[in-house]
């Protein structure tokens, strides 16, 4: 409770308790009552005496609370034109739009963008903010809201854990690297003394007296808040698994990832569907990529391969595969062909091929031994394919009635026949 004076009067003023209410916000009341007295001295209202400046303020609130017409105020006296005077000069105030009262509202303003910090041995992601209001008296205080990440600290600038810091100071808000998962929000919250010369309605708890405009105090609890996002902020680091021939993009790829000291950070990462891996929020430095499982079909690609990163960016890995060799059976229609030189007339004759389409296997690129049947005039040769032997041929030779074993044409073929090489 509060007392206060009763109104205009030229007895003796009567003093009474009035509890204190609501702020008032009729910006015309509090034109007049700031730029009076007892905020004005009386000389600066162009009055003689502090009484007058009292009374001409007084008159100027009731004519703006009961819309009261100033010229049916008169003057029967000296103290009275001097009133008059005063109070034709706070009404033109009152009624001045220029005149704004000041704000209690606390700006908050990011002075940077967020960085990695590192304090007692612990990366953090650090930003500075700084508080405007330029009627701010003293100090503010710095509390955060909501969600909060574990672990997260206000400091001043040079990383002193505080909450209270003086008007000029700026505050930094530092949040444990390994929290910062995904894109999220904190709030901030700043409250201090703000000289605003608030204004208060005082109401009497007689309820036969009449309220009275509560002055005299400057400052009132200004306040301010601001959401700030955040997310990973390090370099991106992006893996893409493809097929070397065909550029299909391969999943289920799984790779090691390590520092630059080559101390493992993340293991057994997958490729998405897309033959993707994404990592998000490194430091800037060099990394090691080791692909520790192949996609099935596929031969790995051994060893650590280097890729640097840098915060902000983004670091691109394209690494190809090719599909394993496998050694599996292949069949090959051979055709055999034969030639051979006639020596009695020094010419060269070709002699009636005899082809022979056989099955033979290829494989881990061994050689295949082929088998050379040599037809001569008036020779029989028959291959029996069910059973693959060489059946005996007849011949018969205009020197004699000599009959040739299958064994003589076999051992005259290797003793005197230089056989031709084959092909595939």
């Amino acid at each position: 409770m509060t007392r206060a004076n009763l109104g205009v009067a030229e007895l003796p003023v009567t003093e009474y308790d009035v509890e204190v209410s609501e702020k008032i916000t009729d910006l015309r009341l509090w034109r007049v009552i700031v730029n009076s007295y007892p905020y004005k001295d009386f000389l600066e209202m162009g009055c003689e005496t502090p009484s007058q400046a009292f009374v001409a303020t007084k008159a100027v609130i009731d004519c703006i609370l009961y819309n009261k017409d100033i010229n049916n105020f008169s003057a029967i006296n000296l103290d009275g034109e001097v009133i008059i005077r005063a109070m034709k000069t706070l009404l033109q105030i009152a009624n001045d739009e220029s005149i704004m009262p000041p704000s209690s509202q606390i700006d908050i303003i990011p002075t940077d963008e967020w960085k990695f910090e590192t304090l007692n041995n612990k990366i953090y992601m650090a930003r500075t903010f700084s508080v405007e209001n330029d009627n701010l008296d003293g100090r503010y205080t710095v509390g955060l809201r909501g969600y909060i990440p574990t672990g997260t600290i206000i400091t001043d600038i040079n990383n002193n854990e505080k909450l209270n810091f003086h008007k000029t100071e700026n505050f930094k808000v530092l949040i444990p690297k390994d929290k910062v998962t995904k894109k999220d929000t904190i709030s901030i919250s700043v409250k201090g003394d703000v000289t605003t010369y608030p204004i208060y309605n005082g109401v009497p708890l007689n309820k036969e007296y009449q309220n009275y405009l509560i002055t005299g105090i400057r400052n009132e609890l200004g306040q301010g808040e601001k959401s700030i996002e955040y997310e990973p902020i390090g370099g991106k680091l992006i893996i893409i698994k493809k097929d070397a021939n065909t550029d299909e993009r391969l999943s289920n790829v799984k790779f090691n990832i390590y520092d630059s000291n080559k101390k493992i950070l993340y293991e057994n990462l997958k490729t998405d569907e897309n033959g993707e891996i994404t990592i998000s929020n490194l430091l800037t430095g060099n990394y090691y990529i080791e692909e520790t499982k192949a996609k099935e079909g596929y031969e790995i690609v051994e060893g650590l391969h280097d890729i640097k990163v840098i915060e902000g960016s983004t670091s691109k890995m394209i690494i190809n595969n090719s599909k394993k060799i496998v050694h599996e059976e292949e069949h090959h229609n051979i055709i055999v062909e034969i030639v051979e030189n006639n020596k009695e007339n020094n010419t060269t004759i070709e002699n009636e091929y005899h082809k022979q389409e056989t099955n033979n296997t290829v494989e881990n690129n061994t050689e295949i031994n082929n088998t050379y049947i040599d037809k001569t005039n008036n020779n029989t040769q028959e291959n029996n394919k069910e059973n693959n032997t060489i059946i005996t041929n007849e011949s018969n030779n205009n020197k004699g009635n000599n009959t040739i074993t299958n064994e003589q044409i076999i051992n005259n073929m290797l003793n005197n026949k230089k056989l031709p090489k084959t092909g595939m």
